[in-house]
């Protein structure tokens, strides 16, 4: 028996009398798994293109299933492979014709309903049923069937703990429960099936029931049963103090049951051919057997006696109680052909691609396999679980066939692997301008790499570090130096990398440029605060921009301008002055104090008050920012914790608002303050080039940071 993944359409046309009849549009088939139609079971049961008729094929893995209201088949690729999570909910099926079929069932219940439309004629098979919920409702079940012509045949139910109702509640008509396995359910529940009064002209046959903790099937006994319930051909194996079957109620009738085969039915026993009436095994039975037909000399009594009419219904008793279990009344019927299924550990990738595949096929005692990778009829290999490596791109569908002695079945997995073309590293490129230029030196770089790289590594000073992950970024060379640039690209194909030498040149600053500086009138006041800027930068500027709030903006180029601040504040103000040589720039942090407008104070009575001898505190007098001092650019300021601080305004490295100089001229070249303990005022040295007294003292600061307050006077 081939079980295959493809539909092909027999189009039957029949010509008579000219009438030209069309056959249907074939199903589709759609399918559910990595690198499928979908990725999830909701996304192709909701999706519009499913249509009724169609056949949802699920690969391996566990899927969330909320409900179905399709006409659908739902295969899964085998009942151990796909589980159905139904998320501790119940969740609903309806439609007419659906079949649900090698899937696993777990964490829930199940409603096939009469409303909404209905469940009729719906087939589930080869199912697993495991852990489900039990329900508190009355009349439900786990699985509560009702609607009309539905089917749960060659299913397993195992490891369910039913601590109310049953497992399975039987209601309405024509039901049909066969060849299920019922086993390892536990709880307080009435039983694995409830039969309830609606059910009617349903069939429970050749079921095995075995160690069940609770009732293989119980009866309601209430007035107005409902007749041609037929149980037969099962096996009730029970464990001592479990009793097969019960009734539920305390007052009314119980619904009739047919518990013996319709007719008389050919089987054998003994080794002898024989023909009669067939009831079911029941563990407990300790009737004999004088003739040796296999059948009890004496009826099995169920205890189904009706309570408002005991003697009219007969139906307690079972005629023809098995001496052993059913699969004996049947000859040897040898070993069941396999069931075939696989799986594979990848099912799409780039070329070359190695796929594992796992034999998951069920049966007696496999003595054959037959794996063909291409599906064109060559077979590739017999191993259980082979590996095999598609070299071309394509997609490929699959054939598995298994054989034991019982025959052979195959499983064909159509469009199972995509193979695509290799991907290649990217080949590197970059640029970077300006490359050549005095420090600070900001330089933008351009990606230009070819193969779609999706991820880069920029490291502009070739030390091993990444300084940037963008496409394309800007860096800003602080030292002058020449410098290496190295940019790492990677796709799915890998990574390359290119490595520009001698790439960059930052040069350092020209001495003809101008000495920016500038001093302002008034530095402190309420709002509005009007500041009058002088201009007092060295080395013939020609041109000004003067940013009072350090925001990026340029508020004026007047040489020496006003301006008014409006609101509270501490602000920064960064003059960038230009001569021939080039532009530089000074800013001065925290230079303008803002305060909120000062507010009017009622003058109160006067109050006569004694005479005070008034005490006189001297205030300190701050030089203003003229003489030797009036554009100190070689100055060093070095705490005990070795920042460097620029008093200049070009930043190299010190905490934001602090400067930093470099000691590349004359004029007083250093400036050095301590925290030293032994020292407690401080120590200053400086050269003799420049004539001043300074004063130095620590002012408590931060625990982290040193704080030190530097008067100066010339």
């Amino acid at each position: 028996m081939a079980r295959q993944l493809r539909f092909d359409l027999i189009l039957l046309t029949i010509l008579t009398a000219c009438v030209l009849m069309l056959a249907p549009a074939a199903a589709g088939l759609v399918t559910v798994g990595t690198g499928c139609d979908y990725p999830t079971l909701m996304d192709a049961i909701n999706n519009a293109t499913v249509v009724n008729g169609d056949t949802i094929y699920v690969y391996n893995g566990t899927y969330a299933f909320t409900g179905l209201t399709k006409s659908v088949t739902i295969t899964g690729e085998g009942a151990e492979l796909v589980t159905l999570d139904l998320g501790g909910l119940t969740r609903t099926i309806t439609g007419s014709g659906t079949v649900f079929e090698r899937l696993r069932s777990t964490n829930g219940r199940l409603s096939f309903p009469t409303t909404g439309g209905g469940a009729t004629n719906m087939i589930v098979r080869e199912c697993i049923f495991e852990n489900m919920k039990y329900t508190t409702t009355g009349g439900s079940g786990a699985i509560t069937l009702r609607g009309h012509d539905n089917a749960f045949i060659g299913n397993t139910f195992r490891n369910n703990v039913i601590s109310q109702n049953a497992l399975i509640s039987l209601n309405d008509l024509t039901q049909r429960l066969e060849n299920n396995t019922f086993t390892n359910t536990t709880g307080a529940g009435r039983g694995v099936i409830a039969v309830t009064q609606a059910l009617s002209a349903s069939t429970i046959q050749k079921n095995r029931f075995s160690n069940n903790g609770i009732p293989c099937i119980s009866f309601d006994a209430a007035t107005g049963a409902n007749p041609g319930n037929r149980i037969c051909l099962n096996d009730f194996i029970v464990p001592a103090g479990v009793t097969p079957v019960v009734r539920v109620g305390t007052s009314g009738d119980v619904s009739p049951v047919l518990w013996t085969t319709s007719g008389a039915i050919p089987y054998t026993y003994g080794g002898a051919p024989r023909t009669g009436l067939l009831g079911n095994y029941w563990s407990p039975y300790t009737g004999t057997d004088a003739n040796g037909d296999g059948i009890g000399d004496t009826p099995y009594d169920t205890g189904m006696l009706n309570y408002d009419n005991p003697a009219t219904n007969p139906a307690h008793l079972d005629q023809a109680p098995l001496m052993a279990p059913v699969a004996d009344y049947f000859g040897p019927a040898g070993p069941a052909a396999p069931v075939a299924a696989f799986s594979a550990n990848v099912t799409n990738g780039t070329a070359p691609l190695a796929v594992g595949f796992t034999d998951a096929s069920t049966g007696d005692a496999i003595t054959a396999r037959a794996w063909d990778f291409q599906d064109d009829g060559v077979v590739d290999s017999t191993d259980e679980d082979p590996t095999y490596t598609y070299t071309a791109a394509g997609t490929y569908t699959l054939n598995l066939t298994v054989t034991n002695a019982g025959g052979s079945d195959s499983e064909v997995k159509t469009g199972y692997i995509t193979v695509t073309e290799p991907v290649n590293p990217p080949v590197v490129n970059f640029i970077g301008e300006p490359r050549v230029g005095p420090a600070p030196l900001r330089v933008d770089f351009t990606d230009q790499s070819t193969g779609t790289p999706t991820e880069w590594a920029w490291d502009f000073t070739n030390d091993g570090v990444v300084d940037s992950t963008e496409q394309s970024p800007n860096y800003t060379y602080t030292a002058p130096g020449i410098y290496q640039v190295n940019l790492t690209a990677s796709n799915a194909g890998g990574s390359a990398f290119r490595l520009k030498g001698n790439y960059i040149n930052v040069t350092g600053q020209d001495p003809n440029l101008p000495g920016t500086d500038f001093t302002a009138d008034v530095r402190a006041g309420p709002a509005p605060l009007r500041v009058n800027f002088t201009d007092t930068t060295t080395g013939s500027p020609s041109a000004w921009a003067w940013d009072f709030t350090n925001d990026g903006t340029i508020d004026s180029t007047d040489q020496n301008p006003n301006y008014t601040y409006a609101g509270p504040g501490l602000y920064q103000v960064n003059l960038t002055a230009t001569n021939a040589a080039g532009s530089r720039s000074r800013l001065k942090a925290s230079y303008i104090n803002v305060t909120e407008p000062a507010t009017p104070t009622p003058t109160p009575t006067p109050t006569p008050t004694p005479t005070v001898t008034p005490t006189v505190t001297p205030t300190p007098t701050v030089a203003p920012e003229s003489g030797v001092l009036s554009a100190p650019r070689h100055i060093f300021v070095a705490p005990a914790n070795g920042a460097r601080f620029d008093l200049d305004g070009a930043a190299f490295g010190g905490p934001s608002g602090t400067y930093y100089i470099k000691a590349d001229g004359g004029g007083l070249n250093e400036l050095h303050v301590t925290n030293d303990a032994a020292v407690a005022a401080g120590q200053v040295t400086s050269t003799s080039s420049q004539s001043g007294t300074f004063w130095v003292s620590n002012t408590g600061g931060r625990g982290f940071d040193d704080d030190i307050l530097l008067l100066v006077s010339v």
